[in-house]
């Protein structure tokens, strides 16, 4: 019997971020069955939160800017995707608690 792990397999998002007394937890929204993701304890667990809450919009966000950049770059895109930069923008945001104008 042979066993595949794939390397892109996670829970899926959004993921948000749920106060608790002494934790900040992050879990799925209601349409995956709000299952819970990760806990974050600590001095540093709303930034830690934060941040893991917006990985799947992180790793989306680079996905697609690899794939528009390499179209860029062989020439199948012919300006750059400067309208991912908003995206981007919020996601960053979403990942480190700012807010976006």
């Amino acid at each position: 019997m042979t066993t595949e792990t794939r390397t892109d397999a996670h829970t899926p998002g959004p993921w948000r971020v749920i106060a608790q007394r002494h934790t900040e937890d992050i879990w799925t929204d209601e349409s995956h069955g709000s299952v819970k993701v990760a806990e974050c304890a600590g001095m540093d667990k709303s930034a830690n939160a934060r941040l893991m809450a917006a990985a799947p919009d992180l790793l989306e966000a680079l996905r697609e800017l690899e794939l528009r950049t390499s179209q860029f770059i062989d020439g199948t895109l012919v300006t750059f995707p400067a309208a991912l930069l908003p995206q981007v923008r919020a996601t960053i945001a979403h990942a480190t608690g700012e807010v976006t104008p």
